[in-house]
């Protein structure tokens, strides 16, 4: 998709064993200069005013949320993945309780002519008693430690990744 001279495109991946879906936004910029740009990834919960942030953004350093419908029985928590531990590219973030519609977002992010950025995030679902699963998970992802984290990228896309740190 070209969107203001670049080209927007996302991959998805999920591993065979799941655990969770990886998500790469990818923004080429054929252009001869550099764009300045700012991706927002934004979505409903569903669980309208009973949205609980279970664990905050500000208790992970900006890295990971997760939320859940106030502890109901049958709908999971869910782990929202947008940075790496060593990150500098810190998102701007919406996760408030009672408000079921949350976003991250990547302010300032200098997309190279004739070069590609990619910002890598994550989506992690658990059943609703399995916060220690949850949070496990979701630190794994963060710091790059479960063996399917990067399955399936390229040495390229690796290498154009932002917001993590990616050894």
């Amino acid at each position: 998709m070209l969107i203001h001279n670049l080209q927007v495109s996302r991959k998805i991946f999920s591993p065979t064993a799941g655990g969770f879906a990886r998500y790469l936004e990818e923004i080429q910029n054929p252009g001869s200069s550099p764009v300045v740009i700012s991706l927002t990834i934004s979505g409903n919960l569903g669980s309208d005013n009973n949205t609980r942030i279970v664990v905050t953004p500000s208790q992970t350093n900006f890295t990971y949320a997760v939320t859940d419908q106030s502890g109901f029985c049958c709908d999971p928590l869910l782990a929202h993945v947008f940075g790496g531990a060593s990150s500098t590219l810190v998102p701007t973030v919406q996760f408030i309780p009672t408000n079921d519609n949350v976003f991250y977002r990547w302010d300032n992010v200098t997309v190279p002519a004739g070069q590609t950025v990619i910002l890598m995030h994550f989506a992690v679902q658990r059943p609703p008693s399995d916060l220690t699963g949850t949070k496990s998970q979701a630190t794994g992802l963060v710091n790059l430690t479960d063996p399917n984290a990067l399955t399936g990228m390229s040495a390229a896309e690796k290498a154009a990744v932002a917001n993590f740190i990616i050894p």
